[in-house]
């Protein structure tokens, strides 16, 4: 029999594993990220490319690499297509250490027949008894709501779709009534239990040691309210991928496993199988996450050809493992941490020839495009943190969680003291994080910049050392990162964007060139006494996503129609992440004792203005006309601030929730007409009166209003209204975030997420 060194399969060529991962990486954002014929079209040059030196370089085996390329595509389109219904007929298998809860609401991954499903349940005292044994059980839905995961309805904004969709699911489903149902539980749901049982375990311990042991073992966060400013902090500084299980922590425990198998003098291939058993424990444990799956197997492997004395590279073992787990998840590069993962090792590889000052920038500008297309944020100072951070991480932090990890149970007290050198070290991070050093706020990169920027940083880090070509590169380089800024700091267009904040008003006016920024309401939740469950505010899911993707830290004014939540109720929180220049409102608001709480103690360098009708604000390249009201108030919906501009030649005007009547009172005081409005009161029939939009003569209005919202808005009436005067409306439940640009060169364009547009 052959040895394995001679099996034709380990007789790969240096080189050829690379390509195949790199062509069936773009065959994958082909089929799971490409969103038009253009992406598909450069997808498509890519790999004609690459099959094109595949087959210049290693021709025979080129047929083989066209069977795996035609097999990939039909298995990811197989997968890509997952099955949606519409009833639930049969039970659902629940799995414990798959559910988060707030209060007696249960939320989370389960299984119905062959797919995956996103569920939240109204639990009862059964639920709950079953839920807190640990072990998978299974229950009949008797009455729910099935939904479609929706995409992202803000530009910048977290796309629960995609999400799903990287974990094959598409539907969540609403649980009102349900029975348990009696089946006897598996051998594979031991596995389940025992992780519960390490979750429960570990959320026993103080709150930092619980969030570092969580993050480390099971690779999730297990409270995002009270975890947020870690998270944030580690996010800001450039080092959060210290929390994510990964080659780091692949190494300590094989370090340790040697160590212990040396003192017991077990043999080398004992030793191996004991690795490989522990870390496959701990994949499972940590939910397959793509960094640890990525550096368990390429661990793994390269001990075993090692072993079996197979030249195989490290960059081919790589791509191996890279083909390995894309077979298994196609889907995989919807998962940002996946394609930093395997970006990252790459760049480390390709870098080693550097010294370490060198590896680490040219590394971080690897993976720069990324962060700037998916996160929008850079910290020019990444490196000098991860030389301060990461030694006190892996040095006091790391051992300190794992050495509570065995002495908890033992000696539960020795936890406090070593909290309260976590909550030194943490509070330190969180200064610093806090003071926003070298963060600059970049905006978001589009696709075909991530690709040019990526092209220009590899060839930069592996073409020869010939210096004139490297400063070639250099140049071209720092001259695609200056040109994207300024792109997206000084626009070639103005801006009118209606963002979807639900059942409410926040609309963003930016100007071109030299830009300014001015928003007219702030949106914010009105909760009706119920609690959401993400922790998150709407100014982090919404606002501040969507302000950063376009480079927007700062903003000019914000104009603020009336005191209800849903217009202003963002305000304080949005006051803590963006610096505003000015705020306008109308005269007698600063007397209301609400709206005097929503900004105290956040306005010490922002300037306050009251505003009546007639007066005229006078900003850089564009003048608000105020229309109402016409005296103090305390900012009731009949009181809200109205008011016009002209931007690049187009006439807007905005009424808060103004009635009827003040709409009345605006055109028999003012001779107005407008291109654009935005309806009164989120469509509702007190609003929009046929002699106001008469006069005004609209081209298009825009409704502002939450999807299925509690007060039917729009109103029957008010649509009625408006095809009677034949006035065409967009509507931002219908299509999610609504954007008006009118470029420089007078080509105008309206933009909406959904593309329902009703024109």
């Amino acid at each position: 029999m052959k040895s394995l060194n001679h099996i034709s399969f380990y007789n790969f060529k240096n080189g050829q594993l690379f390509l195949l991962a790199l062509i069936l990486a773009i065959e994958s954002i082909a089929l799971f990220l490409a969103t038009n014929i253009w992406q598909v079209l450069v997808s498509i040059f890519f790999i004609a490319y690459l099959l094109f030196v595949f087959y210049f370089k290693f021709k025979e085996a080129f047929l083989t690499i066209l069977c795996i390329l035609l097999v990939f595509f039909l298995w990811g389109s197989y997968r890509k297509n997952i099955s949606e219904y519409k009833k639930i007929d049969s039970p659902i298998k629940v799995y414990p250490d798959k559910l988060s809860h707030s209060e007696n609401l249960y939320f989370g991954c389960a299984k119905y027949k062959n797919s995956n499903l996103y569920i939240s349940i109204n639990s009862n005292q059964q639920f709950i008894e079953k839920f807190k044994k640990g072990i998978p059980f299974w229950i009949k839905v008797d009455d729910s709501k099935i939904n479609s995961l929706m995409p992202n309805t803000v530009p910048g904004q977290f796309n629960l779709k995609k999400w799903g969709l990287c974990r094959e699911i598409k539907q969540q489903i609403q649980i009102k009534h349900f029975t348990i149902v009696n089946r006897k539980p598996s051998i594979y749901d031991l596995f389940y239990w025992i992780r519960y049982k390490i979750k429960e375990y570990l959320s026993k311990m103080p709150r930092l040691l619980s969030f570092f042991s969580h993050e480390l073992i099971l690779a999730e966060n297990p409270d995002k309210v009270n975890n947020k400013d870690i998270l944030n902090s580690y996010r800001n500084l450039g080092v959060i991928h210290l929390l994510s299980i990964s080659g780091l922590h692949v190494s300590l425990y094989t370090m340790i496993i040697s160590k212990f198998c040396s003192i017991i003098k077990r043999t080398a291939r004992e030793c191996f199988i004991l690795c490989t058993v522990i870390l496959f424990v701990e994949l499972f444990l940590s939910a397959f996450q793509p960094g640890f799956f990525r550096a368990t197997l390429t661990f793994l492997l390269s001990s075993f050809f090692k072993s079996k004395k197979i030249p195989l590279s490290l960059l081919d073992i790589l791509s191996l493992v890279f083909i390995f787990h894309l077979f298994l998840q196609p889907s995989l590069l919807l998962n940002v941490g996946a394609i930093l993962s395997y970006l990252l090792v790459v760049a480390i590889i390709a870098t080693k020839k550097y010294s370490m000052i060198m590896q680490n920038i040219f590394v971080n500008l690897a993976i720069l495009p990324i962060l700037l297309h998916y996160f929008f944020q850079m910290n020019i100072l990444t490196i000098i943190f991860n030389f301060l951070i990461v030694p006190i991480f892996n040095f006091v932090l790391l051992p300190i969680t794992f050495i509570n990890l065995v002495t908890f149970a033992i000696i539960p007290k020795l936890s406090f003291l070593f909290e309260m050198m976590m909550q030194i070290i943490t509070k330190v991070i969180e200064t610093v994080a806090r003071a926003k050093i070298g963060i600059i706020i970049f905006g978001q990169i589009n696709w075909w910049q991530t690709i040019l920027l990526l092209i220009l940083t590899f060839i930069l880090i592996i073409k020869p050392k010939m210096i004139l070509f490297k400063l070639r590169i250099y140049y071209w380089l720092s001259l695609g990162y200056l040109l994207f800024f300024i792109l997206i700091h000084f626009p070639l267009y103005s801006q009118v964007a209606f963002i979807d904040v639900g059942q409410g008003d926040s609309i963003l006016i930016t100007t071109p060139l030299n830009r300014k920024c001015y928003l007219i309401d702030v949106g914010g939740k009105v909760n009706f006494g119920k609690k959401g469950n993400s922790g998150i505010s709407q100014t982090e899911k919404i606002l501040l996503p969507f302000l950063y993707s376009q480079g927007i830290n700062k903003i000019d004014g914000i104009f603020l129609s009336h005191q209800d939540a849903d217009h202003v109720g963002n305000l304080r929180d949005l006051l803590s992440y963006i610096r505003v220049k000015k705020i306008y409102f109308g005269d007698g608001l600063l007397d209301n004792n609400s709206f005097k709480r929503r900004i105290a103690g956040k306005v010490a360098h922002t300037k306050l203005i009251n505003l009546l009708a007639g007066n005229l604000v006078q900003e850089a390249n564009i003048k608000f006309h105020i229309l109402y009201p016409f005296e103090k108030s305390v900012g009731k919906n009949e009181d809200s601030l109205s008011l016009m501009f002209n931007l690049s030649g187009d006439n807007w005007i905005f009424t808060g929730d103004l009635d009827r009547a003040g709409e009345v009172k605006i055109i028999n005081n003012f001779n107005i007409k407008a291109d654009y409005i935005k309806l009164g009161h989120h469509g509702s029939r007190t609003a929009t009166d046929p002699k106001y939009l008469r006069q005004i003569r609209p081209k298009l209005v825009i409704i502002s209003s939450g999807r299925n919202n509690r007060f039917g808005h729009p109103h029957a009436e008010t649509l009625k209204t408006l095809n009677e005067c034949k006035i065409p409306y967009l509507n931002t439940q219908d299509n999610g975030t609504i954007i008006f640009r009118h470029y420089l060169w007078n080509k105008k364009t309206i933009k909406t997420c959904f593309n329902k547009d009703r024109l």
